[in-house]
C-alpha cells in the first residue's frame, strides 16, 4: 500500500477472494468523505477515473442445470470477467434466478438476452445488470453521464451552483466540528493523549485537501 498522490493510494491484493471482497464495495465512507474504489491498469491516469466496474449480472429463470460454476462463469465470461457467484446461486436456495459478479467496462453496450444451450436445444435468456454507476465519457468520473456533464452542459453549472455552495459549507463544518471533538477528547483521555498528534495530522491533511 502506498500514496500515488494526494487523492490516490495504491493497494495490491494477492487473491480473487480479496479482490472481490474490496472492489465490490465500491466506495467507502471515513468521517463523511467518501473513498472510491477503481481498478489499476497499465493505463491507469490519475487524472481520469476507471470505466471497469464489478456488477452483478443477474440471470432471471435459467435453467437449474445451468447451476454450475463451470457454465455461469461461462456466461459471465460474455460480459468480462466473473470473480464469483453469490451464496443462494451456489446452493441453489433461489432456483429463481443466478446472479455472477463481473468485472465489466461499463462504457461498452452489453446484450439482454444471449442464446444458452446446445445445437439441438437452446433458448434466450434474459440477462440483468445490477445497479450500474453513471460514468461520463467525455471528462472520464463516475457520478453522472454525458447528460448531466458541466463540461459539455455549461448552463447546467449556473443552475446548480446556488444550490451546491450551502450545503458544501455545511458539510465542511460538519467535518471540521468532528475532527474538533475528537481532538478534544484524545487530549483529556489519560492515555491516547500520547497521540495528540495523531488528530492533529488528520486535521492540517484534511483542511488543505477540503478548503
Amino acid at each position: 500500500m502506498g500514496l500515488l498522490d494526494s487523492k490516490h493510494i495504491a493497494i495490491q491484493l494477492f487473491n480473487d477472494l480479496d479482490y472481490s471482497r474490496v472492489f465490490a464495495r465500491r466506495s467507502y465512507f471515513i468521517l463523511n468523505c467518501q473513498m472510491r474504489i477503481f481498478k489499476w491498469t497499465p493505463f491507469f491516469d490519475v487524472k481520469e477515473e476507471s470505466p471497469i466496474v464489478l456488477i452483478w449480472i443477474s440471470f432471471p429463470n435459467l435453467r437449474l442445470h445451468f447451476f454450475n460454476t463451470k457454465v455461469l462463469f461461462a456466461l459471465g465470461s460474455i460480459f468480462g470477467r466473473p470473480l464469483k457467484t453469490d451464496q443462494a446461486t451456489a446452493s441453489r436456495t433461489r432456483p429463481s434466478v443466478a446472479r455472477v459478479l463481473v468485472e465489466v467496462n461499463i462504457t461498452k453496450k452489453y446484450a439482454k438476452e444471449v442464446w444458452v444451450g446446445s445445437k439441438t436445444f437452446k433458448y434466450l435468456q434474459k440477462v440483468k445488470f445490477e445497479k450500474v454507476p453513471y460514468f461520463c465519457t467525455h471528462c472520464k468520473p463516475h457520478g453522472h453521464d454525458l447528460v448531466d456533464c458541466f463540461k459539455l452542459h455549461s448552463e447546467l453549472k449556473k443552475t446548480t451552483n446556488n444550490s451546491n455552495g450551502k450545503e458544501t459549507s455545511r458539510t465542511l463544518i460538519s467535518l471540521r466540528r468532528i475532527l474538533f471533538l475528537l481532538f478534544r477528547w484524545t487530549v483529556s483521555h489519560p492515555v491516547l493523549r500520547r497521540l495528540v498528534v495523531f488528530p492533529l495530522l488528520i486535521l492540517q491533511v484534511v483542511r488543505r485537501w477540503m478548503v
